[in-house]
């Protein structure tokens, strides 16, 4: 029966998924791995698709347009990564508590 605030249903539903989640978790999983044998390609050509999206949008944020090379100006997506300057990932991230960007590297 769904309750006529919206945020309380949703709550509800939330509640009864992760019961139903926890109860049927073997079978799920067997099926879920199920699937993934039978369409094996399917979803690693997905997988694939989805990473490169993502990388090209991260990218082309921080280099704030067409992704290129800061350093030389390659602009082939395959080769470029993102990287601190000489270093200094871990005292960034202790510093400001997350994982910091500084610059495009090729």
């Amino acid at each position: 029966m769904p309750f006529k605030d919206k945020e309380k249903d949703k709550e509800m539903h939330k509640v009864y998924h992760k019961k139903w989640y926890l109860k049927n978790k073997d079978r799920f999983n067997k099926e879920r791995k199920k699937k993934y044998e039978e369409n094996k390609e399917v979803y690693l050509k997905k997988l694939k698709e989805h990473r490169h999206k993502n990388k090209e949008l991260v990218l082309s944020y921080y280099s704030k347009g067409i992704p290129k090379c800061n350093r030389c100006g390659i602009l082939d997506i395959d080769v470029l990564c993102i990287d601190h300057i000489n270093g200094g990932g871990t005292k960034d991230r202790i510093d400001t508590r997350h994982w910091a960007v500084v610059y495009i590297s090729g």
